[in-house]
């Protein structure tokens, strides 16, 4: 995608996203050309677009969409993706025990359900729905639990790489949200004086803000790896990378903005929410560790060696 084309789509998202009495959907964006661009430049669309919702702090269901899009030729395609909450879901015979919150405004019809290594769509008649307020109320989220009749069973190659797109945009989100905190603690030290001279110019809060900007240029070159090899161990490491950069952030730009930083009117709060919620989907730090981990030790196992050329 060229600057000009891309400066353009995102003028046409912000004012979508801002100017809106309601927050639009992907239909609603696809009627506005969105599904052209997205089948000229995949990658560059999908980075757009998740990068404007999150600042915008606005949910179009972009993420469902696009990892129900992904699954292409199932059978049977969900309208829906459960995301793990409270004490999770469960497999039980032919049904799924659910428990979990989804993002999509949607009526619910089925739902993609995951259960360990497992994935499954099920019918979402009877199941019991629920407003969550939560940590960021912008998202929209309604818990469902209940027992659901899986339709149908998704191979295992069709869940990895939903759940490896699903990673990577929520890891373009959290970039983009790390970035607008630091923008937001950078404007604030360069305008508020303390003993005689701006904030900026003490070495403590330029090493602080450093630390930031270093955390979110690693995260920006493992989300380019990612987007290229789209590999499920480059996905985990992408919204790791983006999680830990967005944590960065919120903790050294609420250091350098003070009081003022944990006040209501100061936006810092809005974006630390969204990627705190972002972090708990499709994988939390901990988790991604964890799995990554075990992917370089299978590997290592596998090949004998880490340097092995002919392997």
């Amino acid at each position: 995608m060229d600057s000009e084309i891309e400066s353009v789509a995102r003028d046409v998202l912000r004012k979508l996203f801002v100017k809106n009495d309601a927050t639009p959907t992907m239909d609603q964006l696809n009627e506005f050309g969105w599904s052209e661009l997205s089948e000229e430049d995949p990658v560059g669309a999908r980075r757009l677009l998740f990068r404007e919702q999150a600042v915008a702090r606005v949910e179009v269901g972009a993420l469902d969409h696009h990892m129900i899009e992904r699954l292409g030729s199932a059978d049977v395609l969900p309208n829906a993706v459960l995301h793990s909450a409270g004490t999770g879901s469960r497999r039980e015979r032919d049904a799924v025990e659910v428990d979990g919150v989804v993002m999509s405004p949607a009526p619910l019809k089925s739902l993609l359900v995951a259960v360990d290594e497992e994935a499954y769509v099920v019918a979402a008649s009877g199941l019991e729905t629920e407003r969550v307020e939560g940590l960021d109320p912008t998202r929209g989220l309604r818990r469902v639990s209940g027992r659901a009749e899986i339709v149908a069973s998704l191979d295992a190659e069709a869940w990895e790489g939903a759940l490896g797109l699903g990673r990577r945009c929520l890891a373009h989100e959290n970039i983009a949200l790390a970035r607008a905190m630091f923008d937001l603690a950078h404007e604030h030290v360069q305008s508020r004086i303390a003993f005689g001279r701006t904030l900026s110019s003490y070495q403590a809060v330029k090493h602080r803000l450093a630390d930031v900007r270093i955390a979110i240029d690693a995260a920006e070159v493992v989300a380019q790896a990612a987007d290229a090899d789209e590999s499920s161990l480059t996905s985990a490491c992408a919204k790791l990378a983006a999680d830990q950069s967005a944590g960065v952030a919120a903790r050294q730009s609420l250091q350098v903005c003070g009081a003022m930083g944990f006040t209501w009117e100061f936006d810092l709060h809005t974006y630390l929410k969204r990627a705190l919620q972002n972090q708990a989907l499709l994988g939390r730090p901990a988790e991604l560790e964890r799995e990554i981990g075990q992917r370089l030790a299978n590997d290592f196992t596998r090949i004998g060696s880490w340097d092995s050329p002919a392997r």
